[in-house]
């Protein structure tokens, strides 16, 4: 704690220097400053005019002055009866002093005169002389001007012709000398504001300027909309009358990339974000596709965030500053398609560390902000359709055959006798017919509703979305605001998918066989000693179809209570439920195991059987049935409280939230039986493999449920020791406290479906009685009995849970405190300090085997900030800190989990380690005053302790695990750049390039003796390049808006092959890369502002995958067939939205 101690004594020492000079400052007589300001303005526009103009100006400019104080010296402008009246205590005669030439105020009527020779350039606003305060409010006579701080409250929004927010729109009140701006969405506030009634200005060049009269009662709160008129078109080229104006300095833009908004943190950290702007212009349509679009960040899955080329467990995500658990139970990465846009205000990265923020990341944490309390009412609707080029019009799709799909995507499948899954009994016995009964249940399950055995079905409906967004404030007394936010979506699709996998190992070949190899299935490394060739071949080899229903809704529902300006409360509900139902039919497969295809067959393609004479071609046919139910359920509440005083003083926020996290798989079938193909082409389905009879074919029956909760409670206080808030100068000292409690609950029940012995004996080699067999499986009519296949004469449903560990119970608990301090003065910032983080975990396995362990680890952070130039238009920042990595449930909790549409298993580590990182980022920025065109590059570096990967197990065939390499180290640069260009086109994007070195280690067997060497080319998901492009157009006239969004994202290390002792002649696969992926994105928009009932319509086009790009996945750069190459297509949807 040293360290830090240090930190804020040095704080303290630099704000007790800085406190005399600030304090000499504020004496400074007004007068001077405000011409100091008026000076420096009139220099920024001055920096655009050509020296002709500048000459002219300043002509124009002696020539007022002469005549301002040719007007001061004789008759009052306002028709008062002197220039001013005497103040208490001659404090007039000291104003005049001060500034003998006094000002003047333009009447509204006399306008002033604008030429084309002084046109402003963009962002600036017009001069108006500074009018002085009337005599009798001199005198006193308007207590306004005595006391000009109270406790009322003006906010609002500012709209243009077309109905959107106009951004930039200086808003004034003359009277008080408050002026403040309208931000990137035309939202304004001013607090502090004493009763009274004063006339607000708004001005914005190419606007005509509007005023209105507000009376504001003490301590309330009003809220304002005010649309602007554009200046008429054809008075350009003339001289025309303008209300007056006044210099008020530059507006500059936000930057469009990285937007600043409020969040639960107040640390200033490094990252990127998009709000409802950059949505609607990119056309993501959910979280994930709004992570691809900041520098650095890419999605893998659809839907899985990797930062900087750390993805999965080096990554977090907080819903308005809460941790959100995963509805995954394969990942601790949140699925970020489960947030739709329609329900978020906007989507952060932060890529560096405050002690304030959650320790447990190491390339990104994803803050996602749902919808706010809105300023006014509102309501829209928006509906939409879409399709797919792989799927719609296609002809013809499977479905799970009896699946019934409701509304709300209930989970009341009536395909599962539910008590299959919750009975702990071996089903199928002659003895008991309740358990008979089951499994003729689960027999049906397998092949009566085989999707091999329906009819295909029409063409799926289009893609169909809805979307409902309300919002309203209420004013109550005494200045408190309560109001209430909703939304609801609910979105169809249909998917189909062609897949192509190829699984490799090492094989030999005689000339002649190597010769027979189909294209990509086999590949030479050398000839050994018998002139045979030594290389790679398939020993696999699949087309897959892929056939999914997806079904989905959102439900957000939130009310925040305003009590005043210092205090407030506010609660949230969140509830999104998703339903993916997927047929997948391998039609082709060879494969080197029971199919009996040797791995000559499968290379060469023929895995020939003779019988009855005839030659068929054998397949291996492994299909699927699945149904998954993900929920992810968020309750929150919390609140502000701000008890300082004069910029000293305390303030806290609390949050108390929790959620549930479930997946349920009520329906997953795999069935296996045989395709026989004649030499003409005509196929048939057997139960009994020809070219393997002594192992009965087994389908397999898996249920399963997750469930995740969590409970956090943390408490953030911030003590300002110091504060300047026109300066936005302060000294603060921040700590807190914070408790997350997660547990998981993982279920499952898996059967077998098993031929006897005897009835096996019966149709081998018979091929009329296996066509029997199958119609009798077909009518759901077959012989069910018998648990001992040596004498059962049928099908045998049997228990095949205890094969593999698939239940388990799991927990962890995180313990948490932070001390920092926070310093800024004018152009600097230091911010540091340390986060306390104490965890307990365990599991319970389901044969008794418990674990139980706990880890304490300090987490510093320090972050420095600098801006430079006359407009603060540089920007310099620098941060350091220690975070950590944490395994998943899923990834060290001694258990498996079966994934039956791939064939695969996954089995935790129970000795993986938590990895460490220490992280240093630099970055530098530029921002334009003048338009707001920015530029930024980052440069960051982050070494890292037992890194995480996953890898395929060399002691368990077909098995995935995860180990932990000994270090590894990460180094990139990031650009950012947004440039406004002519005519209503705009640019902006990202470029990121990341480079890792992962240093060779050991894995040793977790569940045995034995050890193997493993390398990596990288950190798993990390892209070398990632680059986002936007180019927009806009043309307000028609309100017409369009975008093109180009995303590339390099190759990546997806999964680690261990190749230890790889030679010429013992080759072995290489690590599987994911290649490189093109994707071109166009959104076109018309927005209109309709006259009936004052509605905003938009409609939108979007095309997404315009490029046609496919994804593919290799091992290295072998010159074989991909490991898994798919297509996913272009898809076309058109919306429409109608906002009240």
């Amino acid at each position: 704690m040293s360290p830090l101690l240090g930190l804020i004594f040095l704080e303290c020492a630099i704000a007790a220097a800085v406190v005399a000079q600030e304090e000499k400052e504020v004496t400074e007589p007004a007068g001077e400053r405000n011409e100091q300001f008026q000076q420096e303005v009139a220099e920024l526009i001055a920096g655009d005019e050509s020296e002709e103009e500048a000459a002219d100006r300043e002509e124009r400019g002696e020539e007022e002055k002469a005549a301002s104080e040719e007007a001061a010296g004789s008759e009052p402008v306002s028709g008062e009866e002197s220039p001013a009246a005497p103040a208490e205590g001659g404090q007039a005669e000291d104003e005049d002093e001060e500034n003998p030439a006094g000002t003047a105020e333009v009447p509204p009527d006399a306008g002033l005169e604008k030429s084309e020779d002084e046109a402003i350039g963009e962002g600036e606003e017009l001069a108006l002389p500074e009018a002085e305060a009337e005599e009798s409010e001199a005198a006193g006579g308007n207590q306004l001007l005595d006391d000009l701080e109270g406790t009322g409250i003006i906010q609002g929004e500012v709209f243009g012709p077309s109905g959107e927010g106009l951004p930039g729109v200086v808003v004034r009140i003359e009277l008080l000398d408050r002026i403040t701006r309208a931000d990137q969405e035309g939202k304004f506030a001013l607090a502090d504001l004493p009763a009274g009634e004063f006339e607000m200005q708004f001005n914005k060049l190419g606007y005509k300027v509007a005023t209105r009269t507000i009376i504001l009662k003490e301590g309330e709160s009003t809220t304002v909309s005010q649309a602007l008129e554009e200046q008429p078109v054809e008075l350009v080229d003339e001289e025309y009358e303008m209300d007056e104006v006044e210099i008020v300095g530059e507006y500059v833009e936000e930057d469009k990339q990285e937007i600043q908004f409020e969040i639960e943190t107040e640390s200033k950290v490094l990252g990127g974000s998009l709000g409802k702007a950059e949505f609607a212009k990119t056309g993501v349509s959910d979280a994930a596709g709004a992570v691809t679009k900041v520098s650095g960040a890419n999605i893998v899955g659809g839907k899985y965030a990797v930062v900087r080329g750390l993805g999965d467990r080096y990554t977090n995500t907080t819903l308005n500053g809460g941790i959100v658990p995963s509805a995954d139970p394969s990942r601790k990465a949140v699925q970020l398609d489960l947030f739709p846009t329609d329900l978020l205000e906007n989507v952060n990265i932060y890529k560096t560390f405050a002690p304030d923020l959650p320790a447990e990341f190491v390339g990104g944490l994803i803050a996602v902000e749902t919808l706010r309390l809105p300023d006014e009412r509102v309501f829209e609707v928006s509906v939409g359709t879409g399709t797919h080029s792989e799927t719609h019009g296609e002809g013809g799709f499977y479905s799970i055959p009896g699946r019934k799909e409701t509304f709300f995507a209930d989970n009341n499948d009536e395909l599962v006798n539910h008590s299959i899954l919750d009975s702990a009994n071996l089903v199928g016995s002659r003895r008991n017919p309740v358990l008979q009964q089951l499994a003729i249940d689960a027999r049906s399950f397998f092949y009566q509703e085989a999707p091999i055995f329906a009819d295909k079905g029409s063409d799926p409906e289009w893609d169909r979305s809805l979307s409902i967004v309300f919002g309203d404030k209420f004013e109550l007394n005494n200045g408190w605001n309560f109001g209430v936010v909703g939304s609801f979506t609910h979105e169809t699709e249909s998917r189909f998918e062609e897949n192509q996998r190829a699984e490799f190992s090492s094989v030999t070949l005689s000339p002649g066989n190597a010769a027979l190899a189909l294209p990509g299935r086999f590949t030479s490394t050398a000839v050994n000693a018998s002139g045979s060739f030594v290389g790679l071949g398939t020993d696999l080899y699949r087309e897959a179809q892929i056939y999914t229903d997806s079904l989905n809704w959102g439900l957000l529902l939130g009310g925040t209570l305003e009590m005043g300006d210092d205090h407030n409360l506010s609660a949230v509900y969140f509830k999104y439920r998703s339903e993916d139902a997927s047929v997948t039919l391998n039609s082709e497969q060879l494969r080197q195991d029971d199919s009996g295809a040797s791995q000559l067959g499968v290379i060469t393609g023929n895995n020939l059987e003779t019988i009855g004479g005839e030659t068929y071609q054998v397949y291996d046919n492994w299909d699927t049935m699945d149904v998954v139910f993900r929920d992810l359920e968020i309750w929150q509440t919390r609140g502000g409280h701000d008890f300082r005083d004069g910029g000293r003083g305390l303030k806290f926020n609390w949050f108390i939230g929790g959620g549930i996290a479930q997946e349920a798989r009520p329906v997953g079938v795999s069935q296996r039986f045989y395709n026989l193909v004649d030499g003409n082409g005509n196929s048939q389905v057997v139960p009994v493999n020809p070219s393997n009879t002594q192992n009965a074919p087994s389908s397999f029956y898996l249920g399963s449920r997750t469930q995740d909760d969590s409970q956090e409670v943390k408490i953030d206080t911030t003590l300002s020791l110091w504060e300047q808030t026109d300066e936005d100068n302060h000294l603060d000292l921040r700590f807190g406290l914070a408790r997350f409690n997660r547990t998981r609950d993982t279920t499952a029940r898996r059967l077998s479906f098993t031929m006897g012995d005897r009835l096996l004996n019966d149709l081998v080699g018979d091929l009329d009685a296996q066509k029997d067999e199958m119609d009798d499986l077909m009518n759901g009519t077959p012989p069910v009995d018998g648990s001992i296949e040596g004498q059962s004469e049928g099908w045998i449903v049997g228990e095949a849970t205890g094969n593999t560990q698939l239940t388990y119970s799991a927990y962890s608990r995180i313990y948490s405190g932070y001390l920092m301090g926070d310093l800024a003065y004018r152009e600097w910032e230091l911010l540091g300090g340390v986060r306390y983080e104490r965890e307990e975990k365990g599991f319970l396995t389901q044969n008794g085997e418990s674990v139980d362990q706990s880890a304490v680890n300090f987490f510093p952070g320090v972050i420095f900030s600098r801006a430079f130039g006359s407009e603060n238009q540089f920007g310099m920042d620098l941060a350091w800190s220690r975070t950590v990595a944490r395994p998943t449930f899923y990834e060290y909790v001694d258990a498996f989990t079966l994934d039956q549409a791939n064939d695969r298993t996954f089995a935790g580590n129970p000795n993986l380690e938590d990895t460490e990182a220490t992280n240093t980022d630099f970055r530098l920025s530029y921002r334009d005053p003048r338009n707001g065109d920015s530029i930024s590059a980052s440069l960051f570096h982050k070494s890292l302790t037992n890194p995480i990967v996953q890898i395929e197990d060399p002691f368990a065939s077909g098995q995935i695990t995860w180990a932990n390499f000994e270090s590894a180290k990460l180094s990139g640069v990031e650009i950012d750049f947004s440039k406004d260009l002519l005519q209503g086109f705009s640019l902006f994007g990202n470029v990121s390039y990341i480079y890792s070195d992962v240093q060779d280690s050991v894995f040793r067997n977790p569940r045995g003796f034995g050890e193997i060497g493993i390398t990596s080319e990288g950190l798993e998901g990390q892209p070398n390049w990632l680059v986002n492009l936007v180019l927009s157009h806009d043309y307000e006239p028609w309100g017409l808006t369009s975008s093109l969004s180009y995303n590339f994202t390099g190759s990546y290390l997806s999964r680690v092959v261990p190749s230890e002792g790889s030679t010429a002649l013992n080759p072995q696969p290489d690590n599987i890369m994911r290649q490189p992926f093109h994707s071109l994105d166009l959104i076109l928009a018309k927005s209109w502002q309709g006259e009936w009932q004052d509605y905003e319509g938009k409609v939108s086009f979007k095309i997404k995958n315009l490029l046609g790009s496919k994804e593919e996945y290799t091992y290295g750069d072998l010159d074989i067939l991909p490991y898994e190459l798919y297509d996913p297509g272009r898809e076309y949807s058109l919306s429409m939205s109608i906002k009240f």
